[in-house]
């Protein structure tokens, strides 16, 4: 019984610390609207890449207006001049005088909570699909599905080892 009287006046003491204090202002809000009312804005940074047994710097040149945001590599020479570019809701990849338009873009599309779907796919959605097609006879009588996951689960294994191959052994 004193346990539970001297429990209620604890919790109306908590209770009222707790809202005191007045508004407060979240910083990354505040930082926020003050990036949103940049007219425009340019930075150049130097993105070092750490590797098992390699150090990579590259030096980057990156400009933003409200209507257009673009970086361009800067350094080193082998890669100097590329950009990319996105305006009117579109990515496009320069180098020179060749534009390569790399689709749309919108902020939902590379959230992350819209993003981890596609990369949880990719780094093995045909692992599941097989075993569902395996386990629970889930589409197998479909001649497409037959022989377009095993396909994908083959190009997914076989793709990043050529990718590792060629950077790591041969190039």
């Amino acid at each position: 019984m004193r346990k539970a009287l001297l429990f209620a006046p604890m919790l109306m003491l908590l209770l009222t610390a707790c809202g005191g204090g007045g508004e407060k202002v979240d910083p990354a809000a505040e930082l926020q609207a003050q990036y949103a009312a940049l007219d425009a804005a340019t930075m150049e940074a130097d993105v070092i890449c750490h590797y098992a047994d390699e150090l990579r710097t590259y030096t980057l040149l990156c400009a933003y207006t409200p209507a257009e945001s673009t970086v361009t590599v800067l350094a080193p020479a082998n890669l100097s001049g590329i950009s990319a570019t996105v305006a009117d809701g579109k990515l496009h990849l320069n180098y020179e005088d060749v534009s390569l338009d790399a689709g749309g873009y919108s902020a939902a599309a590379i959230s992350p909570v819209a993003a981890l779907p596609r990369l949880m796919a990719a780094a093995g959605g045909s692992i599941g699909a097989l075993l569902g097609m395996k386990v629970f006879h889930h589409k197998t009588l479909h001649k497409a599905f037959q022989l377009g996951v095993p396909l994908i689960l083959a190009l997914q294994i076989i793709i990043p080892f050529g990718l590792w191959l060629y950077f790591s052994v041969i190039r």
